[in-house]
């Protein structure tokens, strides 16, 4: 388990820093990118 969190850690820097994201950006990109999905469950289940 572990060995995820660090794999995960590391991979999400490395395309934060790919995209030229700062951790600000990150960070509403991923609330965006929630509150979109959470609409498309919320579309399919009704």
């Amino acid at each position: 388990m572990i060995n995820l969190f660090k794999w995960h850690i590391n991979f999400t820097e490395k395309k934060r820093i790919a995209y030229g994201l700062s951790y600000y950006q990150g960070y509403w990109f991923s609330w965006y990118k929630a509150l979109v999905f959470g609409v498309f469950i919320m579309w399919m289940l009704t």
